[in-house]
C-alpha cells in the first residue's frame, strides 16, 4: 500500500467519498408557482444603475432581502420566489450582475465581478436608506451564491444573514472538459463566444419545459468566450477563502438532492470552511441545480427558508430591544452584529440551551453504507468488511465533539475527528443532528475483530487523548442484551431497537436519514447523560466486525 494512504488502524480507515451526504431540514417536491394563496406582486424598477428590481411586501415589512442570480440568468428569474417572500412581508430586491440581463441586452457583455461587487454594495446601501431599521439578508444561487458569500464578507455592517445555494465550483464532469475550452481557444481564440448555456442547462435540469424556458429566455445569456469562462472560474475558486472569513454571520447553505451540475461534496467543502458558529446546511430532497430561480422551489423549501429567516429576524428584534434597555437611545446601533463565538447564543438554539442544564447529555446513531444502500443502526449491529459508517451526534447544549480510536485490531490509538482529512469544524449546536466525520466515512477493512471508538463531548474546546484516565466513560458493547454495557455512577444509558432501518431510496443518494420522512427518528438511538453539566462526556462505542 502506498505510503500516502492513511490507516487509522488495521480495522478502520478513512474513505473519502466523491459525494458527501448533507443533513437537511426537510425540504421537498418542486412546484411551478410559489403558492395558490399568494397575492400577485408586481416586479418594479428600483434603480436605473445597477439594474435592480423590487417586489413590495403586501403588509408591514419585517425584513429585506437581496437576491443574486446564477450564470447566464438575470434578476427576473427570482420573480416567483420574490412574490412568495413578499407575501410573507419580506421586501425583496434583485439586481443584474455585470455582463448579464440588462447589461448584456444593452451591449455590455463583459463579466466584471469587481464592478458587480460595488453594485451589490450600492444596492445594499440603497436598501438600508429605504428600510433603516430592518435586517437585510443576502440570497444567491450557484454563481450568485458565491457572489452573495463575498458580498457578506465585504459588507458585514449591512448584512444580517446569508443564504447561499450551491456556491461550489466542483462540478460533475468538469465544465471546462465538457465544453472543450482548449479546442475552442485553438479554433477561435480567447474572445470568440460559443454556446455554453446549452451544456450547463443539460446538466442543471432534466425537465424539458425548464430547459426550453431557460434556453429561450430573452433576458438570459448563453454565449461566453474562453476568456470569460476563465474569469468566471477564477472568481469561483475564491469560495473557500471567502467562506473562511465568515466568522459571526448566520449562514444557511443549500444543496439540491438531484443536482447533476454541482457535486454535493463541493457544497459541503464550502460549508466546512465557514468559521461562524451560527450555521445551517440543508438539502432540498427533490431540488435540481436551481431551487429558487424560475420558481423551482417547493412548498417545503419555502417553509424551511421562511422559518430560518423568522428565527434570525426575531433574533435581530430581541437584540435591539435588549440594547435599548441597557443603553441610551442615541447609542443604539441600527443593526446589531453578533459578537464572537461564545459571547452570544445563536437564535436557533437559544431556547434549547437551558434545557437539561443540570446535566450533560448526548445521543448518537450510526449511518451505515452497505452494498450501495444506507441504513440507520447502532453498534448492536454486526459490521462487515467494506462497510462504511458515520456517527450522528446530538447534544442538549452547544459544545464540541471529538471521535477517538480507542482500540483497534492493531491496538493503535488516534484522534479521528477533527482532522484535516476528516473535517475541521467540530462545533455542535444544541439539539441539532450532526454527522461525524464531516468530510469522510470510516471503513472496515478485511481484518475481523472488535473496533472501539470514543465519542467525546464538551461545552468548551479540549484536547482529548485516546487513553485519558481522567475521563469518566460509558462503555456500550455490541451485545444486544445490554448486559455488557458499563455505565459509571452519575451516568445514564439507554438504547433503542438495534435492527437496522433502511433509508428510503428517494433520498438515500444525497441525504442523511435524520430527515427521512416517515422514519422513527428515535429508532437505534443511544442516549447517554452525565450528571455534571460542566464535565466532559465520553462514550466508548464497541463495533463488532465479523
Amino acid at each position: 500500500m502506498h505510503q500516502s494512504t492513511r490507516y487509522l488502524s488495521a480495522g478502520l480507515l478513512i474513505a473519502l467519498l466523491s459525494t458527501v451526504t448533507i443533513d437537511a431540514g426537510g425540504i421537498g417536491a418542486p412546484i411551478a408557482a410559489s403558492s395558490t394563496t399568494d397575492r400577485p406582486v408586481p416586479e418594479t424598477a428600483f434603480a436605473q444603475s445597477p439594474p435592480t428590481s423590487y417586489w413590495a411586501p403586501v403588509g408591514p415589512p419585517r425584513a429585506a432581502m437581496l437576491c443574486i442570480h446564477g450564470l447566464g440568468l438575470h434578476r427576473g428569474t427570482y420573480g416567483q420566489f420574490a412574490t412568495a417572500m413578499a407575501n410573507r412581508n419580506i421586501a425583496v430586491f434583485a439586481l443584474d450582475l455585470r455582463g448579464f440581463g440588462t447589461w448584456y441586452q444593452q451591449g455590455q457583455p463583459k463579466l466584471d465581478f469587481d464592478g458587480s461587487m460595488k453594485d451589490v454594495r450600492q444596492v445594499l446601501l440603497s436598501i438600508r436608506a429605504r428600510y433603516p431599521k430592518l435586517p437585510i439578508f443576502l440570497l444567491g444561487e450557484s454563481m450568485g451564491g458565491a457572489v452573495a458569500l463575498r458580498a457578506a464578507v465585504e459588507n458585514p455592517e449591512l448584512v444580517a444573514g446569508l443564504i447561499s445555494s450551491v456556491p461550489s465550483n466542483d462540478r460533475f464532469g468538469g465544465l471546462g472538459d465538457d465544453l472543450h475550452v482548449p479546442l475552442r481557444i485553438l479554433g477561435g481564440g480567447f474572445r470568440e463566444r460559443f454556446d455554453v448555456g446549452t451544456h450547463v442547462i443539460q446538466y442543471a435540469t432534466e425537465k424539458a419545459d425548464l430547459r426550453d424556458l431557460w434556453k429561450n429566455d430573452p433576458r438570459g445569456r448563453n454565449q461566453f468566450s474562453p476568456a470569460e469562462l476563465m474569469v468566471f472560474q477564477g472568481f469561483m475558486k475564491k469560495n473557500f477563502d471567502m467562506a473562511s472569513q465568515v466568522k459571526e454571520l448566520p449562514v444557511l447553505v443549500i444543496q439540491g438532492a438531484k443536482d447533476k451540475l454541482v457535486r454535493p461534496s463541493g457544497t459541503w467543502d464550502v460549508w466546512d470552511h465557514l468559521n461562524t458558529p451560527n450555521f445551517d446546511i440543508a438539502l432540498s430532497s427533490t431540488g435540481e441545480h436551481l431551487i429558487f430561480e424560475y420558481g423551482q422551489f417547493s412548498v417545503d423549501d419555502l417553509n424551511y427558508v421562511s422559518g430560518w429567516l423568522d428565527k434570525r429576524i426575531t433574533k435581530e428584534v430581541d437584540d435591539s430591544a435588549q440594547l435599548a434597555m441597557t443603553k441610551p437611545p442615541e447609542e443604539v446601533p441600527q443593526k446589531v452584529v453578533q459578537t464572537k463565538e461564545g459571547d452570544v447564543i445563536p437564535a436557533s438554539v437559544a431556547s434549547a440551551t437551558s434545557h437539561g442544564a443540570d446535566k450533560l447529555s448526548i445521543s448518537y446513531w450510526i449511518e451505515l453504507m452497505r452494498d450501495g444502500k444506507r441504513f440507520r443502526c447502532n453498534n448492536k449491529t454486526s459490521f462487515r468488511s467494506g462497510d462504511e459508517i458515520r456517527l450522528h451526534v446530538r447534544a442538549n447544549v452547544d459544545g464540541y465533539a471529538y471521535i477517538l480510536l480507542k482500540a483497534g485490531t492493531s491496538g493503535k490509538h488516534a484522534v479521528l475527528f477533527p482532522d484535516e482529512q476528516t473535517g475541521r469544524y467540530n462545533r455542535i449546536a444544541a439539539l441539532r443532528d450532526m454527522a461525524l466525520p464531516t468530510k469522510s466515512w470510516l471503513r472496515f477493512d478485511n481484518t475481523p475483530g472488535q473496533e472501539r471508538v470514543s465519542i467525546v463531548f464538551s461545552r468548551k474546546p479540549i484536547e482529548p487523548k485516546p487513553q485519558d484516565p481522567a475521563l469518566l466513560t460509558a462503555f456500550v458493547s455490541p451485545d444486544r442484551s445490554g448486559a455488557k454495557d458499563l455505565v459509571p455512577t452519575r451516568m445514564e444509558l439507554t438504547w433503542g431497537d438495534p435492527n437496522p432501518v433502511i433509508i428510503p431510496a428517494s433520498i438515500q443518494n444525497n441525504s442523511s436519514l435524520a430527515v427521512a420522512s416517515g422514519q422513527a427518528l428515535e429508532a437505534n438511538l443511544v442516549k447517554v447523560s452525565y450528571a455534571n453539566p460542566d464535565g466532559v462526556l465520553s462514550v466508548d462505542v464497541a463495533l463488532d466486525h465479523k
